[in-house]
């Protein structure tokens, strides 16, 4: 069974990982973000695995191929409209990234 993409679920995910890090991130002493990018991707690759590990699909190795050019696809571009809205928006938030 296929159950159709749910953009509104992705969204909630998507708020939800986000706020999960910046939270983590925060660095009192600055007021700001401190993004340590290795160890932010290291637990985003390892949250994959785990969603992929509970659907408990035969075809793992398939969905983990999609995923795969997926994210080839899409991290390039979607890396470059955040850097766009950062560059135009610099609304003062401190948030370095340490790698």
């Amino acid at each position: 069974m296929t159950i159709p993409f749910d953009s509104q679920y992705r969204d909630r995910i998507r708020d939800a990982v986000c706020d999960a890090i910046f939270k983590a991130s925060h660095d009192p002493a600055s007021g700001g973000v401190i993004l340590r990018s290795g160890e932010v991707i290291d637990s985003l690759v390892t949250a994959m695995a785990m969603t992929i590990a509970y659907a408990r699909r035969d075809d793992s190795d398939a969905v983990i191929a999609r995923i795969t050019v997926r994210i080839a696809q899409d991290l390039k571009s979607r890396e470059r409209a955040f850097r766009r809205h950062l560059d135009e928006s610099n609304d003062g938030h401190v948030v370095r990234d340490l790698h």
